[in-house]
């Protein structure tokens, strides 16, 4: 999950640096010496048109991104919920 979600954001946004997992902001807070936060989780829906448009996807990656979300192996795609339109959710916290 987490490198097809780094594979998407990388092709809409080439100064994306990295989504982390709540696990690795717990084990962060953790070798910092800070006490280990609450989280609250839940699943943000992205609509694919807003999602490109924020960042002025240019039209090769929003190609790209569409290879990629068609190339998603089933388990994937059930995950994230992506759609015919290549809307999806993502976890949040």
């Amino acid at each position: 999950m987490d490198t097809a979600l780094q594979t998407l954001e990388l092709l809409r946004d080439a100064s994306h640096v990295r989504n982390y997992r709540a696990s690795e902001w717990r084990a962060m807070f953790e070798a910092a010496n800070l006490s280990r936060p609450a989280l609250d989780c839940w699943k943000l829906e992205l609509e694919f048109q807003s999602w490109i448009a924020r960042i002025a996807t240019p039209p090769a990656g929003v190609d790209a991104l569409k290879v990629v979300f068609g190339a998603l192996p089933a388990e994937v795609r059930e995950y994230f919920a992506v759609a015919s339109d290549h809307s999806f959710t993502l976890d949040s916290g």
